[in-house]
């Protein structure tokens, strides 16, 4: 696949949604998202040979901007790997036919090369590149379902799908140990490696 065919899934009667430059940069995002990620796991597993009780949270270097603080100590190194496989499925979604978001952690991983995305615009913005034509805000509503996973980024809001509001909105897999559960209706199931 060339970086300028990724992410054509998102497509009207016209063509792709995505302008080329904006496809393009996507692609750079992604790769830097798994690179990103694949560090920390690096990391993590040096950390592991030195001390068998470590704190993942603070060995993170990247993964921290893409999951809630407000779990941090539930974090180890398989669900580092599981979120790595997670990332890998949804831009592996972006750069085919398109399947909707299977799961709160999918969520996570969409939002994660999204906001990526976002700070890699700037910091070329700011390296003097014209990213004038890198438009993806559309993707927001094209990708997901709702927006209640960023409700996990609150710590006021934790617990909000036990309540009766949560209820009436349908919130659910919103509890940590729901994040990678398949959620109902979706067409395809989560990366097997996150079962």
């Amino acid at each position: 696949m060339r970086p300028e065919d990724f992410a054509t899934c998102f497509a009207d009667e016209a063509g792709p949604v995505l302008n080329e430059a904006t496809r393009r940069h996507l692609y750079d995002a992604a790769e830097m998202v798994v690179d990103q990620i694949d560090e920390d796991l690096d990391n993590l597993r040096a950390a592991l040979l030195r001390n068998h009780k470590f704190d993942v949270w603070s060995e993170l270097n990247w993964t921290q901007d893409y999951l809630p603080k407000t779990y941090a100590a539930s974090y180890d190194i398989g669900f580092v790997r599981q979120f790595y496989w997670t990332v890998v499925t949804v831009i592996f979604k972006v750069g085919s036919a398109w399947s909707p978001l299977a799961s709160v952690a999918e969520e996570l991983a969409m939002n994660a090369l999204l906001g990526f995305a976002g700070t890699l615009r700037d910091l070329r913005r700011d390296a003097g590149e014209d990213v004038s034509e890198v438009e993806f805000d559309d993707l927001w509503d094209l990708a997901f379902w709702d927006l209640d996973f960023e409700l996990l980024f609150a710590p006021e809001m934790d617990g909000i799908q036990h309540s009766e509001v949560g209820q009436q909105m349908r919130m659910v897999n919103l509890d940590r140990s729901q994040w990678f559960t398949q959620f109902d209706g979706a067409q395809v199931a989560p990366h097997p490696l996150t079962w």
